[in-house]
């Protein structure tokens, strides 16, 4: 079949529906243009772009103690990552460890517990029960209930010991 007698016989059919769409708020024109390639390559690196800015934002958060404030910014970056990447994405897991550790220092135990398991849970799946990012993962719920098991000394103490070392990996870097 040669393409021009293709188009003579869709030729009908198309302008019935642009003129079945003229009467809608938005012309077909406007929807072809929203949903074309570089439209949504466009809005998805935009949405990857306020990911990245919103874990920036958190890790400034984290650094000024505002751990409540974080752990709300990493719940809207997981929110995009998930939506971006899909709920069990790696892309996901690595944000629910930033997760996690926010939720240790506010001594959140069952949200750092329930962020670790799942991280575990998406890591098994993608990498293999015996690959070293689950094995990571089994450790750091560990440590979440290690974390839990200390006194309130204890932990203070080592939240000193944390605060110490990283004003040094700073000095360090600098």
């Amino acid at each position: 079949m040669r393409p021009c007698h293709v188009f003579s016989r869709l030729g009908p059919i198309l302008l019935a529906a642009m003129l079945c769409g003229a009467s809608s708020h938005r012309s077909w024109s406007q929807e072809k243009s929203d949903s074309t390639p570089h439209a949504l390559a466009s809005s998805r690196a935009k949405r990857l772009q306020q990911s990245a800015d919103l874990k920036a934002q958190a890790e400034h958060q984290k650094a000024d103690r505002k751990f409540d404030e974080a752990a709300a910014t990493l719940g809207r970056a997981l929110a995009l990552d998930r939506e971006l990447f899909g709920e069990a994405s790696s892309t996901a897991a690595d944000t629910l460890m930033l997760l996690a550790v926010v939720h240790e220092r506010r001594e959140d135990w069952a949200r750092a517990t329930k962020a670790r398991e799942e991280v575990l849970t998406i890591r098994t799946h993608h990498d293999g029960k015996d690959n070293w990012r689950a094995a990571d993962a089994r450790r750091a719920i560990d440590f979440t209930a290690m974390l839990r098991q200390l006194d309130a000394d204890k932990r203070r103490a080592l939240k000193q010991a944390d605060a110490r070392l990283e004003e040094v990996a700073i000095d360090a870097a600098v």
